[in-house]
């Protein structure tokens, strides 16, 4: 599982109501509440994938961040759909 700082802060908050040290157990449990979370309010597979690699479900987006590393949410999506399967 990989949590940045603030995503973690944000997510712990609404599983937990407060920010819990990151540990594995904790990661797992947040991820699934979150996952089941934005699947009941009504997002597709596809956009959940979305979410969860670029932080919403809108359109997928590819580019280089400020640390000059390669994103691409569209192959992300695809590779997460794929697994579904």
């Amino acid at each position: 599982m990989q949590y940045m700082p603030g995503t973690w802060r944000a997510h712990s908050m609404q599983v937990y109501g407060k920010v819990l040290e990151k540990t594995p157990e904790r990661e797992w449990y947040v991820a699934k509440a979150m996952i089941q979370k934005w699947l009941d309010s009504g997002l597709d597979e596809g956009a959940v994938a979305r979410t969860w690699n670029q932080g919403n479900p809108g359109p997928c987006v590819k580019g280089i961040n400020k640390y000059n590393v390669p994103y691409d949410s569209c192959t992300y999506e695809k590779k997460i759909l794929a697994l579904l399967q």
